[in-house]
């Protein structure tokens, strides 16, 4: 599939920000015996797999496209820590705002180690003066941010030392996914074989574990030339092989969800994202306009959640409350801050629309940018 500037991968970006948020909301508002046939959809659709195989797809076409590894670190830092930055910000002052009195003992010392695991890549770490929040985090759902940062980095490497660009390369990948797989099975199924939650976290919250997952996308993103006739078009039979996979694990007493869903099933849904982004690729297109809320929905909708257990909301109107706030907060983060940033990414594999009267510093970069569009006007996306 040599033309990638039709799809749908913003579209499934949101589907997976959406799930976890709902997700988050139901279990902590106890709404998913409300939520009926619609939970259970919801539920065997697990945003952070779904998300982890579309990094692994675009970023490393991203990679792949970019003439210098420095364009390839300054353009995976410009998606992630902007809109980051700036939820920390205005989450922590909100936060010591209006749920002070939930916070616990802070210490100069600890806050400072805090606020360094959070602006750097340790997003994982929410020490004890948080706990007592409704969500015993700040901020829980950024544990994935220390996880896809890990995987930027690991990329470049994996390239170099499994040379994937070379014709072996599929076989590399496979050998090295089988590895991490083992892992995965390993924390997944044998939480008895870490003593102490440290030993367990050290594990969980590392690339090992998951890298399998983000080959997958890797693996569809350099065979998607040889495997168009697989997925494009597909996305209604690739939802009932996924309904029978589900079934048959489901009656195995495999897990069917979460993320920690059961291989066989995580396989299947690989394939499901892919289907789902070239079956009528322009949908997306025509229904967001190119404006990415996922990332905004996904960052901020756990300190909101904070705010509505704090604020005892009534049960039936948490979950509508909880999307409306969180896509107030990430249309304000794509325009005002992720937009404006993603601008200034070097031979990114699309274009980031200018504003309509551009300012000085859009101009004097206008040239370079064409420049890295005429480069990429064959293929299209990620973040």
């Amino acid at each position: 599939m040599n033309d990638w500037r039709d799809n749908n991968f913003d579209l499934i970006r949101l589907g997976a920000a959406l799930q976890v948020a709902i997700g988050h909301t139901a279990s902590h508002f106890r709404l998913w015996d409300a939520l009926g046939p619609l939970g259970s959809v919801v539920s065997v659709f697990p945003g952070v797999p779904i998300f982890f195989v579309v990094s692994g797809l675009l970023v490393s076409r991203s990679f792949e496209q970019s003439h210098r590894l420095g364009d390839y670190l300054r353009n995976r830092c410009l998606r992630i820590y902007p809109a980051l930055w700036v939820c920390l910000v205005v989450t922590a002052i909100g936060t010591a705002w209006l749920l002070s009195g939930e916070l616990g003992e802070i210490t100069p010392g600890r806050w400072l180690a805090w606020w360094g695991a959070q602006m750097s890549v340790a997003q994982f770490w929410q020490p004890a003066f948080l706990q007592g929040l409704g969500t015993h985090a700040l901020n829980g759902s950024l544990w994935t941010i220390t996880i896809e940062l890990q995987y930027y980095i690991a990329l470049p490497l994996l390239y170099s030392v499994l040379r994937l660009r070379t014709a072996r390369g599929n076989v590399a990948l496979i050998v090295c996914g089988l590895a991490s797989l083992a892992v995965y099975l390993l924390v997944t199924t044998r939480r008895d074989w870490f003593p102490t939650w440290n030993s367990f976290a050290l594990v969980t919250f590392a690339l090992v574990p998951y890298l399998w997952i983000f080959i997958l996308g890797m693996l569809i993103q350099r065979n998607l030339s040889r495997l168009r006739g697989l997925f494009a078009g597909k996305l209604l039979l690739w939802l009932a092989a996924y309904g029978v996979v589900t079934w048959l694990a489901h009656a195995a007493g495999w897990r069917i969800g979460g993320n920690a869903m059961n291989p066989a099933s995580l396989l299947v849904l690989a394939g499901v994202v892919a289907s789902a982004a070239f079956t009528l690729p322009s949908l997306g297109e025509r229904l967001l306009r190119r404006n990415d809320l996922s990332y905004g929905i996904y960052i901020y909708h756990a300190p909101l959640l904070n705010l509505l257990l704090a604020a005892a909301v009534w049960r039936a109107l948490a979950l509508p409350v909880l999307l409306l706030l969180a896509g107030v907060a990430a249309a304000g983060s794509w325009w005002l801050v992720e937009k404006p940033f993603l601008r200034r990414k070097r031979h990114a594999l699309r274009d980031v629309p200018a504003p309509a009267h551009p300012l000085p510093s859009d101009v004097h970069n206008a040239r370079g940018h064409q420049e890295g569009v005429r480069h990429a006007k064959d293929i299209a996306l990620p973040r």
